[in-house]
Parts: C-alpha cells; sequence; structure tokens
C-alpha cells in the first residue's frame, strides 16, 4: 500500500515538473521576443530624438 502511495505521488510531482518546464519555456520565449521589442522601440526612440533634435 505505501508503495503504491509513493508510485502515485512520484507520477503526480513527474506531471508537475513537466507542466513547470513547458511553462517555463513559454514564459522564456515571451521574455525573449519582450527584450526584443524593448530595443526596438529604444532604437526607435533614438531616432526621434535625433530627427526631433535636428529640427530645432
Amino acid at each position: 500500500e505505501q508503495m503504491a502511495i509513493i508510485k502515485t505521488s512520484e507520477d503526480y510531482m513527474k506531471r508537475q515538473v513537466r507542466e513547470l518546464v513547458a511553462e517555463n519555456k513559454k514564459l522564456s520565449t515571451n521574455c525573449a521576443a519582450a527584450d526584443e521589442h524593448i530595443m526596438e522601440l529604444n532604437r526607435q526612440l533614438g531616432n526621434y530624438e535625433k530627427d526631433k533634435s535636428c529640427l530645432i
């Protein structure tokens, strides 16, 4: 009986690990995309500031 409880617990933990790994991968991908977007926006801001200073 105790072995069955341990096996059930182990299966549950393995399933949790798989779910967490998948969630971590998804969040890491989203984070990388957000970082790229931030870099692009900063580049655009720099261009805007440069153009703005040329007009003044």
